[in-house]
């Protein structure tokens, strides 16, 4: 089955079909059901919530003896403690920097003198923040993209069968969370699926776990592994190829701005640059590219506009006139100039396992071949994406196998389980 991730917490999971008679263990649910919020169970095996690990419980007494364990009431303890160290921030704090950035004021005019004065004298009883106090501790509720519009986290499972064949992912269940971190998106995902199917023996068949490479979300993927003893999880490849070409725009990134009338004037046959879109991953790359094969064209569209009717335009020239602009272009455009391709190739639908693997493996050599003048950090950038993904060598194992390339499977998938990966997706990208 696969489990598809949530962008405010989406997982796709696939599993293996065939049917098995239905089990379910009522005695360990009453055992449970003393400890509200504290255990969750899939009718063979119980989870603490607290202590995030799996409980023996053969017997009650178990249950009981966990629950006064030195651990489990430390970290009972901590749950309650955080709670007060978020209310115990302060409400103005917040509020400025919501107006800050809302009104596109860089944080760092908090420390000019002026500025730190008017607010003193207007905003009495009141303790002005520096601007390190926000950035470490305020700005994460500001850009958390966790919550939808009424500032709720929602999560999202869905399901897909693995087969011979492609097949559709569907949604089964969608839910608001209190919050998001990899115990309550590992239990949302156990109990959807607990709930989603009738008998316990799902479990020796969820085989996938689709999801982005959020740290909580590899925890979660540990964490279901305690129900799902063959589950791979794997991270989404588009998102992987979407932070390496993050890494390129740490050191080399321009956009320039244009007037649309005059630049139309000036070169009719040519179309206008494209935008950098901070959600459609590689499209600063477009963008990027597009500049450095048409560079002296806009530059000369930009020399036309005066620097005093608009900031923008200063900043653009100041750009253009800027000695290594051209060539930093020209790096990307050789270098790079694939990778829009390469997340597009991933995001298609019913796309063969062999050939997703086969992205990965080119953007592996791309990054190998690449001269000195790039750092060792972005050679190995992609390299170190892949090691991070949990499920990424046991995938290879299995398309090698099915491939006929080898003959070794990874200890939890069997020769006829292998079979029906042929077109298993390795993106969770379609569903954001």
């Amino acid at each position: 089955m696969i489990i598809y991730r949530s962008r405010m917490a989406f997982g796709y999971a696939y599993f293996i079909d065939h049917d098995m008679p239905p089990i379910k263990n009522t005695r360990i649910n009453v055992w449970i059901n003393e400890y509200p919020g504290t255990f969750t169970t899939d009718g063979m095996v119980v989870y603490c919530q607290i202590c995030e690990k799996k409980v023996p419980c053969s017997k009650k007494f178990q249950i009981v003896q966990h629950i006064r364990t030195a651990t489990h009431i430390a970290a009972s303890e901590k749950k309650v403690r955080q709670p007060i160290l978020l209310v115990a921030r302060c409400l103005y704090h917040s509020l400025v920097l919501t107006a800050l950035i809302a009104s596109n004021i860089p944080l760092k005019k908090l420390s000019n003198p002026k500025f730190r004065n008017f607010l003193k004298k207007y905003c009495r009883n009141q303790n002005i923040p520096d601007e390190s106090t926000l950035r470490k501790n305020y700005i994460i509720d500001v850009y958390n993209e966790t919550t939808d519009s009424c500032g709720r986290y929602i999560a999202n499972l869905f399901i897909g069968k693995l087969s011979l064949e492609p097949s559709p992912a569907y949604l089964i269940a969608s839910k608001a969370l209190e919050k998001v971190n990899h115990s309550t998106i590992a239990r949302f995902i156990n109990d959807s699926i607990t709930a989603f199917f009738v008998d316990t023996s799902i479990a020796e068949r969820v085989c996938i776990f689709i999801s982005d490479a959020a740290p909580y979300m590899t925890k979660a993927g540990v964490a279901l592994k305690i129900f799902y003893p063959n589950l791979i999880h794997v991270t989404c490849f588009a998102h992987a190829i979407h932070r390496f070409a993050e890494e390129i725009r740490n050191d080399i990134f321009m956009k320039a701005p244009s007037q649309i009338q005059t630049y139309r004037e000036q070169l009719p046959t040519l179309p206008l640059p494209p935008e950098p879109v901070i959600t459609q991953w590689g499209t600063w790359i477009k963008s990027a590219c597009f500049y450095s094969e048409h560079f002296m064209e806009i530059k000369g569209i930009i020399n036309q506009f005066k620097s005093s009717d608009a900031l923008s335009i200063r900043d653009a020239k100041e750009a253009f006139e800027t000695s290594s602009i051209q060539h930093d272009l020209n790096l990307i455009f050789t270098h790079f100039s694939k990778i829009p391709k390469l997340i597009t190739s991933l995001e298609a639908r019913n796309l063969l396992l062999h050939n997703s693997l086969k992205v990965m493996e080119g953007l592996l050599t791309t990054a190998s071949e690449l001269p000195d003048v790039f750092s060792e950090k972005i050679k190995t950038k992609i390299t170190r994406l892949l090691n991070k993904n949990p499920g990424y060598d046991s995938l290879s194992m299995i398309n090698a196998y099915i491939n006929g390339t080898s003959t070794v499977l990874p200890n939890t998938i069997t020769s006829n389980m292998a079979s029906k990966f042929k077109y298993c997706p390795v993106t969770s990208c379609d569903v954001e």
